[in-house]
């Protein structure tokens, strides 16, 4: 359906009451006999008017370019949505009575099944000159001179798998780093130890790794799993940095993906070359996660930890979003050719920092990691040679790895062979043993979907399967005709491990919220200036007085935009406010709205202390308590139980909960 069609089928469906007070309003007395759509084209005639166009852009203030441009941003919100944005920004009584201003205006309108709020079609071109992003986030044009690589990069991560993975287990019982770990990590990794929040980095990526299960401690025990480490560099590098510092800000792994894509949401969001203060940037975040639907919790000091993770700059007093951590930092272009690596005969590797992430892995899975900087450093050891072995690597694999990517001196795979040799005479293996009775070895020794599985035969009828494959093997046994397959045994005081599901962003996100810098915040007209005009040139010689106040509210509230709708105030006569001893007016008030529909109440009454506390309530009922009435209600937005004796409401106002919706 066309915004036209939307507009005029929403007007058509106003009650009768709202319906012709808008058209008498605008364009006049309605004669019958009438018809509602000739109605709505005289309204929409008037509405295509340029005329009435400068004068409506004429009468918006500051505080409606507000609200105009958060819908602008917000993607034609819900009244909800448009509530929670402005939450702690804009008191949610006065927001009520500036969005259904700008709907008596007709400025806007929102259809009561989506409830969704839309720009009148044929004035959202003139609209658009009001909205901008200025309106909303203060961003100002600034150029830094200040670069900020990203520190945790791919070479950086080579380090961390190559040193954690020949770690016995870094933390404590009672939780932290241990000692000797972050003694040790300290040498390897120089920084390693800044402060980042109310911990140090050595913390944070530590828990980090943790979150996204690259890092599995598990009874005393902390495993590294080159399979892991793997599916997390098939990301894309943008991916593998945008989830660590996704994790980083999460409180649980259930959050990096959600955080993640908020990342995404706020790198493509806010514009290059600009600084924001602290409630700039909140208002961008709020704007972007009621825009995606990433309401994961961000904990308080969530800022901060941005900074400490070069995400943003603190410079001068002011911040910038730094764009380059998201990316690969740039290296001078390698010769080409050239190695990724040097080995070096005393069986040191230097691996330079533009190595492909899996190669990477690969081989540092066999090194243990000396000294981390611009080029790091390892060293091939016997210990670190037998890990990979013992993950099912052959020796000859290993030096195949080495010899695509560098020449590899002689001495080098002498080491790797003679240390293979002896990995082979004491092994520890880990996994399911699987044993068959000779009378039935032959249902399974010769089917190959089974022997797939196999991760070695330790002798006959006895199979070594992987744990993590174990579904998979139980369903080829079922296959091959071994029914039921048994349950596996385990001996007292065995501890089963249990597998932490990855938890990471594994695809790019699709932008919705552009942040464009223009001319600046909106500069609206005196408008008072050309409300005094509109009275001064109304003839209100017929309006009695009550009428001319009538007129004047009107004008002061815009829905006059022009002297000769002066017949409009002479229709208003509803009593609509009761206040002060007038205990029966409220109580009047308040039953009008309890029998009728899509109005609520405003109260006013005075707090402990003395000071005017407002509410919005859609009412309920009016009970009788002793000698003493009480209004029971919720209060619009947030639906909140409330009960006030009648007696305690300095003023009672009758209002509409919206122009188009109840």
């Amino acid at each position: 359906m066309s915004d036209e069609l939307r507009w005029r089928a929403c007007l058509v469906r106003l009650p009768d009451e709202i319906f012709f007070e808008l058209i008498r309003n605008y364009v006049g007395e309605v004669k019958t006999p009438f018809n509602k759509h000739d109605l709505i084209a005289r309204l929409e005639s008037f509405l295509r008017s340029p005329r009435v166009h400068d004068r409506i852009v004429s009468l918006i203030d500051s505080a409606d370019a507000k609200v105009l441009s958060a819908i602008a941003l917000l993607h034609e919100p819900t009244y909800d949505t448009l509530f929670e944005f402005f939450e702690h920004q804009i008191a949610p009584i006065d927001l009520h009575h500036r969005v259904l201003n700008l709907e008596e205006r007709l400025v806007i309108y929102s259809d009561p099944e989506s409830r969704r709020i839309r720009f009148t079609p044929f004035l959202s071109e003139t609209i658009a000159g009001v909205v901008r992003t200025e309106n909303i986030v203060q961003l100002v044009p600034f150029n830094t001179t200040t670069t900020r690589s990203p520190w945790l990069t791919d070479a950086f991560l080579l380090g961390l798998f190559s040193y954690l993975s020949d770690a016995p287990d870094p933390f404590k019982t009672a939780g932290g780093v241990k000692k000797r770990v972050a003694d040790e990590m300290r040498a390897v990794f120089p920084g390693i130890e800044t402060r980042f929040g109310a911990a140090t980095r050595l913390d944070a990526i530590l828990s980090a790794l943790t979150r996204l299960a690259l890092l599995r401690p598990d009874a005393g025990r902390t495993t590294v799993s080159i399979d892991d480490w793997v599916a997390y560099g098939e990301l894309t590098p943008y991916l593998r940095r945008v989830n660590l510092y996704a994790a980083c800000l999460a409180t649980s792994p259930a959050d990096i993906t959600d955080i993640a894509g908020l990342l995404s949401h706020l790198d493509a969001a806010i514009p290059p070359d600009v600084a924001f203060d602290r409630d700039t940037f909140d208002r961008i975040v709020r704007l972007v996660r009621i825009n995606t639907g990433r309401r994961s919790a961000l904990t308080a000091e969530y800022f901060q930890i941005l900074i400490d993770l070069h995400v943003i700059i603190d410079e001068q007093d002011r911040y910038w979003w730094n764009t380059l951590a998201f990316r690969d930092p740039s290296f001078a272009a390698p010769e080409p050719h050239e190695s990724p690596l040097i080995v070096h005969p005393n069986l040191e590797v230097t691996v330079k920092p533009w190595i492909e992430f899996i190669e990477g892995l690969r081989v540092c899975h066999s090194m243990r990691i000396r000294v981390f900087d611009v080029y790091a450093r390892y060293e091939l050891d016997k210990a670190s040679l037998f890990r990979a072995l013992d993950d099912g690597v052959t020796v000859e694999e290993v030096k195949a790895r080495f010899e695509a990517l560098a020449p590899v001196p002689q001495n080098f795979i002498f080491m790797l062979d003679a240390w293979a040799d002896e990995h082979g005479s004491v092994q520890i293996l880990d996994g399911i043993a699987v044993v068959v009775d000779e009378d039935r070895r032959h249902i399974i020794e010769h089917y190959g979907p089974f022997q797939r599985h196999v991760r070695r035969a330790l002798a006959p009828g006895v199979y070594l399967m992987a744990r993590a494959d174990e579904p998979h093997w139980r369903a080829e046994l079922a296959a091959a005709g071994i029914s039921p397959v048994p349950e596996t045994r385990r001996f007292a005081g065995d501890h089963v491990t249990h597998d932490t599901a990855r938890s990471w962003r594994t695809s790019d996100v699709q932008p919705v919220t552009f942040l464009k810098p223009g001319p600046g915040a909106y500069t609206p007209d005196d408008t008072a200036a050309v409300r005094a005009r509109i009275i001064e040139s109304a003839d209100l010689e017929s309006l009695t007085d009550d009428q001319r106040l009538e007129f004047t509210r009107r004008v002061e509230s815009r829905v006059i935009l022009f002297p000769e709708q002066v017949a409009a105030a002479v229709a208003r006569t509803e009593k609509v406010e009761a206040k002060g001893l007038d205990y029966i007016g409220k109580v009047r008030l308040i039953e009008q709205v309890l029998r009728g529909r899509g109005t609520a109440l405003e109260i006013v009454e005075r707090s402990a202390t003395g000071a005017p506390k407002k509410h919005l309530i859609r009412p309920e009922s009016l009970d009788k308590k002793a000698t003493e009435l009480v209004l029971v209600g919720t209060t619009i937005p947030d639906g909140g139980a409330i009960r006030i004796r009648v007696g305690k409401i300095g003023v009672v106002r009758k209002v509409r909960t919206g122009l188009f919706h109840e």
